[in-house]
């Protein structure tokens, strides 16, 4: 008689080599063209130093910059937990954890990255969070993570406080979300950490956990997406926003916008279609002195 595990096992092997076929059918990019994607990194300044002081959230200042990344996703993943329907974010940082607190709603991985988002960038750290989307145009689901620059590699890091886990390789260095992408169709091998949400699982229900992540994040890593401004476009109103599309060259022919228009918020959002995954990772440029 084979084992539910068992059973679990093999469904989710099969899935995930159905997954990996459309990932590495989209593998290419093309950065031939010159274009350019201007992130912005400014942030409601008040609004972030009133959500800092409130939550004490200098608290989460490690020894490194390793252990602040994993204290701030930890504080999140924990701070966000419910058993109420899950939502999108509903208003500032501060707004969503009192809501949730008092039970409310619960946080979908939307929710999850907006306030990790906020919670870096009060920490200092440069950051956005990343929708994660299938192949699909039209699609029941997709994952949404944050990616924070981290001035120590020089690179983007991938954090999933919805999952309450990160990524690395099997030396133990932290994955960008880039990265993981290459690790899953490349084959190589990512280590994932499961943080404190999982102290009390079992060791086999963790590595059931973990091939489910795999699998999930193997289907949606086919294209991506970011607002121009993480912290602010979200909530915009009488404004333009942008939202910037990575998608491989087997998703479109050439790079393309499309505006639509809310008539509740006022808003324009422009989404701006490319295959060009240098202008989408690029770094963050620094004004200061300091912060080279």
């Amino acid at each position: 008689m084979i084992e539910s595990n068992e059973i679990t096992n093999i469904v989710l092997r099969k899935n995930r080599n159905i997954y990996l076929s459309i990932l590495k059918a989209a593998k290419k990019y093309d950065c031939s063209k010159r274009e350019e994607f201007l992130f912005d990194y400014s942030y409601n300044v008040d609004e972030i130093e009133l959500f800092k002081e409130i939550h004490k959230l200098d608290a989460l200042i490690g020894k490194n910059e390793n252990e602040t990344l994993k204290n701030a996703t930890n504080w999140v993943s924990l701070i966000l937990k419910s058993k109420k329907e899950p939502k999108g974010p509903i208003g500032n940082s501060v707004q969503i954890i009192q809501d949730i607190k008092s039970g409310k709603y619960a946080g979908n991985c939307y929710t999850y990255a907006v306030v990790l988002n906020d919670v870096l960038i009060s920490l200092g750290f440069k950051s956005k969070y990343i929708f994660c989307f299938p192949i699909d145009f039209h699609f029941s689901d997709c994952h949404v993570v944050n990616v924070v620059f981290s001035k120590e590699r020089n690179k983007w890091i991938l954090l999933d406080a919805a999952n309450n886990m990160i990524y690395t390789d099997e030396q133990g260095e932290l994955l960008g979300l880039s990265e993981l992408r290459e690790y899953l169709i490349n084959e190589i091998d990512v280590e994932i950490h499961l943080l404190d949400i999982y102290k009390d699982v079992t060791d086999m229900n963790k590595t059931l956990y973990k091939q489910k992540i795999l699998a999930y994040m193997t289907k949606n890593t086919y294209r991506f997406g970011c607002f121009m401004n993480s912290q602010k476009d979200r909530q915009a109103v009488c404004k333009t926003t942008k939202f910037y599309n990575l998608v491989p060259v087997s998703y479109i022919d050439k790079p393309c916008e499309v505006a639509e228009y809310c008539f509740e918020t006022k808003v324009k959002k422009i989404e701006y279609y490319s295959s060009n995954s240098q202008a989408f990772w690029k770094l963050p440029k620094y004004e200061n002195k300091e912060d080279l």
